[in-house]
C-alpha cells in the first residue's frame, strides 16, 4: 500500500471523528445546554488544535471552527445585568 493512500485513509478517519465531535457540540448548543457544551467544548478545541498541528486540516479552517464554536457558545450565556448605582 502506498504511503499516500495510508495517509489519506488515516486523515479520512481523523476528519470523521472531528465531524462527529463538532456535531455533538453543535447539537448541545442548539438545545441551549450550556453545561453540556462547556463540558465537551475543551476537548473539542483540543482536538481541532491537534488536527491543525498534524496538518489534517488547514490552519485557517481550524481557527474558523474554533471561533465559530466559541461565538455560538457565548450567545448561550445570558448577558449580565448592569448594576444600578446606589
Amino acid at each position: 500500500m502506498r504511503t499516500n493512500e495510508k495517509r489519506r485513509l488515516r486523515k479520512r478517519a481523523q476528519k470523521a471523528s472531528l465531524k462527529t465531535r463538532l456535531r455533538t457540540v453543535r447539537a448541545l448548543i442548539a438545545a441551549n445546554d450550556l453545561a453540556g457544551a462547556e463540558r465537551v467544548a475543551p476537548t473539542t478545541f483540543g482536538l481541532i488544535g491537534k488536527m491543525r498541528q498534524k496538518r489534517v486540516i488547514n490552519r485557517k479552517r481550524a481557527a474558523r471552527l474554533q471561533s465559530r464554536l466559541q461565538r455560538s457558545m457565548n450567545k448561550l450565556v445570558p448577558p449580565a445585568s448592569p448594576e444600578k448605582p446606589a
